[in-house]
């Protein structure tokens, strides 16, 4: 067994996770993560255990080539339960945007874009909302020379009658999903978490800003703190569009539009997950015919 802990970062929900051999009696060996809580609250409810059991449930039961599969949970690592799910080598879109971002080609970027937008269809069609939608909870799986995302670290994500609870992964943020990555109306002061009801439109609005992070390779507001990102979503303020250079040209009008879209003020107009979805094989078509062309 390997345990496995990278250095922290910030809004980085990665938990105690380690890499684990299971091997059955047909001497299949199969490769996996188990992550490790800890609770917020102290002693921990029957409510809450009954609300994590129920979502951990629904997680499992989700089954999509761009979400990450949950094979179970364990109560062998730490004294709480440890969820047990696919193990990806490759790491996150984060680590992958970070170290092999420069030789990424616009193919590449959105076809990972439009697998995200797919798993992000999947759940909202339950409606299950995600609830943490950020560059570091997308893991990359490399296969024959394609990359593809998956979703995953539902440890916030609801069902849509649900409310955000003060269930925490380890090293995670005390907000529901790192503040470079939420949406504003999950941002109101005086709101305590606790209060919030994440909605689709929230992910959406997360998923704008993971396209501008793996289109510019630039993380949203990378030249300041948290806290002044906050006063600025407060003010109404948002991420400006890169000046046009070589290393923003696959930031063109049509893709720095949609972004916008996802980043509305106004939840309801921005587009839903199928849109997006829509929008990115658009894009992918025009660049095949320009490339046939």
């Amino acid at each position: 067994m390997e345990k496995t802990v990278g250095p922290r970062q910030k809004g980085l929900a990665s938990g105690q996770r380690w890499r684990h051999l299971l091997i059955s009696l047909s001497i299949t060996v199969l490769q996996v993560a188990v992550k490790s809580f800890r609770y917020h609250t102290n002693p921990i409810s029957e409510q809450d255990l009954r609300r994590f059991r129920r979502e951990t449930a629904i997680w499992a039961h989700l089954v999509h080539d761009n979400i990450v599969t949950l094979y179970g949970t364990t109560e062998e690592f730490g004294p709480t339960t440890a969820l047990v799910s696919q193990w990806f080598p490759d790491g996150t879109l984060s680590r992958l945007i970070r170290e092999q971002g420069a030789a990424l080609t616009i193919k590449s970027k959105l076809k990972l874009l439009h697998g995200i937008a797919s798993g992000l269809y999947y759940l909202h069609s339950f409606p299950v909302v995600h609830g943490d939608i950020a560059s570091s909870n997308v893991l990359v799986d490399f296969k024959e020379g394609q990359y593809k995302a998956c979703l995953t670290d539902f440890g916030l994500s609801n069902v849509l009658c649900g409310r955000l609870k003060e269930w925490q992964i380890e090293e995670s943020t005390v907000w529901p999903g790192a503040i470079r990555w939420t949406a504003p109306e999950l941002l109101r002061p005086g709101d305590p978490p606790s209060n919030i009801k994440p909605t689709t439109q929230n992910d959406m609005y997360s998923f704008g800003r993971v396209m501008f992070h793996l289109l510019t390779l630039i993380i949203p507001w990378h030249d300041i703190d948290e806290y002044k990102v906050i006063q600025k979503i407060q003010n109404g303020e948002d991420v400006p569009r890169p000046e046009v250079s070589e290393a923003t040209s696959d930031v063109t009008d049509a893709r720095w539009d949609h972004i916008e879209q996802c980043w509305s003020i106004d939840p309801s107009a921005r587009p839903c997950a199928l849109a997006a979805m829509n929008f990115i094989t658009g894009e992918l078509e025009a660049l095949n015919q320009d490339v046939s062309s």
